[in-house]
């Protein structure tokens, strides 16, 4: 996989708008390669994602595997926080290093949203 990977990589380098069928199976494989790894398609560039979005249709669902969830109807939450507390509102995976988002309460008594 590496191999068909690295070399879809160089033929890319030279002519990335190249429509030869072998060619395209070997960016495919590739592109398969990154996403089987979890990366975001913010590791893509311009004609991977081009080439994702032709065969898959948008990254964001098919590649990024993200999700809408609509919040549950009717269902507030009431947030005291004192000046300078904070709050975990969101994680976007398990691991430690996994983006997390915070409510954070200023010393002006607003609050603010944080990644």
């Amino acid at each position: 996989m590496y191999a068909r990977y690295g070399g879809y990589r160089i033929i890319a380098e030279f002519d990335a708008g190249l429509k030869d069928p072998l060619y395209l199976d070997m960016m495919d494989a590739g592109l398969w390669f990154m996403y089987d790894r979890k990366l975001s398609s913010g590791h893509m560039t311009g004609y991977e994602r081009d080439r994702w979005v032709q065969a898959h249709g948008d990254v964001r669902t098919s590649f990024d595997r993200i999700v809408e969830v609509a919040p549950p109807e009717h269902h507030v939450v009431a947030i005291d926080l004192r000046p300078g507390g904070s709050l975990i509102v969101a994680k976007l995976g398990p691991g430690p290093l996994d983006n997390q988002f915070h409510i954070e309460r200023t010393a002006e008594r607003t609050y603010g949203a944080f990644p």
